[in-house]
């Protein structure tokens, strides 16, 4: 169970929101745009192969564009939306949509969008992202204080930031993390460039795929009090694996399998279900519907993964049994644990 150590947790909005049965505990509604992406970038995944050219091209631009044009409010005036079309292929077409802006201190900035509803010929039809995201600014604004920092990846921070303008870390990507893998080029473009100091992405990676609790007491010993510490985690994070082995150098040990859609659900869980216990009854895993009707299922592979911070910020099946010691569960987002914000606290704080 989740545990609640203060009523802070309810201040922000969050529900226990587990359930009965195998799907509502860890199946997250996903419109797939970001995870089939992701899936390009992972290294020894022949699956993207089949369906993705690794190009992009370029489809419009909407200078300084209305609330209506942009279908969401954001914090700062958007200077421009543009919308690309990347892994055009075999009839599937994902846009994704890059908003420009200026922040506090005029310096111009990129964060990704996303669309309610995609053309025809994209991948899905329907996209909740950007409604979460939306839910998760408003519950940060109702606790906004000028100590608040929020550490989370890159895409993840840069979309805070134009919601909120509170402060994230790390807001770019590092170019050596994509090297050698599809739409390297077209990474760049999007986030507005790679970063040239490399120190926080590559911090931030490292405390991911380090023990829990470790990185935990990192990640304060880090930063001055009286500042506000969150981490933020995000199911499309998984997307993101290949690069954060990449800037940390340590191998992530989960696995991955698309399973297509199934004319019989209890089939298709039967089927998740027996692939996950191939490393042993109880292994910790997580479950996404993809576009189409298929699912994909994550499971880790070692003891020692379901320790990482990565994994215990997520919605793995063991990682909604007991939260990371010196953290509090402060918001979490419909849709299985989409988008969950955790709050670092000290020790008197229990």
């Amino acid at each position: 169970m989740f545990r609640r150590r203060s009523d802070a947790s309810k201040s922000w909005g969050f529900e226990d929101r587990r359930r009965s049965g195998w799907a509502p505990r860890t199946l997250l509604i996903l419109g797939g745009v970001m995870v089939s992406l992701g899936i390009m970038m992972l290294q020894g995944t022949p699956w993207w192969r089949l369906h993705f050219e690794p190009s992009y091209e370029w489809v419009d631009t909407k200078d300084q564009p209305l609330l209506g044009d942009a279908g969401f409010a954001s914090h700062f005036p958007l200077e421009r939306l543009t919308t690309y079309r990347v892994g055009r292929s075999q009839g599937l077409d994902i846009p994704i949509v890059v908003a420009e802006y200026h922040n506090e201190v005029g310096q111009s900035e990129h964060a990704m969008v996303y669309q309610a509803s995609a053309p025809e010929s994209s991948v899905g039809t329907f996209n909740p992202r950007m409604s979460l995201w939306e839910a998760t600014a408003r519950a940060i604004l109702a606790h906004a204080s000028p100590e608040s920092l929020y550490l989370t990846w890159w895409d993840n921070a840069q979309r805070v930031h134009l919601l909120t303008g509170e402060a994230t870390s790390p807001r770019l990507p590092v170019k050596a993390s994509f090297s050698g893998l599809p739409l390297q080029e077209f990474w760049g473009v999007a986030s507005g460039g790679y970063a040239q100091d490399v120190s926080e992405a590559r911090q931030f990676a490292q405390w991911l795929v380090m023990d829990a609790d470790k990185a935990v007491r990192e990640i304060r010993a880090s930063y001055r009090a009286p500042q506000s510490l969150y981490l933020l985690a995000c199911v499309d994070d998984l997307a993101r694996l290949s690069e954060i082995e990449r800037l940390s150098g340590v191998s992530i040990p989960l696995e991955a399998r698309y399973f297509p859609a199934a004319q019989d659900l209890h089939a298709q869980i039967k089927e998740v279900r027996r692939w996950v216990n191939e490393k042993g009854e109880g292994t910790n895993y997580l479950v996404q519907p993809v576009s189409g009707g298929g699912v994909r299922a994550w499971r880790v592979t070692s003891a020692e993964g379901a320790k990482l911070l990565l994994v215990r910020l997520l919605p793995f099946s063991h990682s909604l049994e007991t939260l990371v010691e010196g953290t509090r569960l402060v918001y979490q987002s419909h849709w299985g644990g989409y988008i969950s914000i955790h709050e670092l606290i000290s020790p008197t704080d229990h």
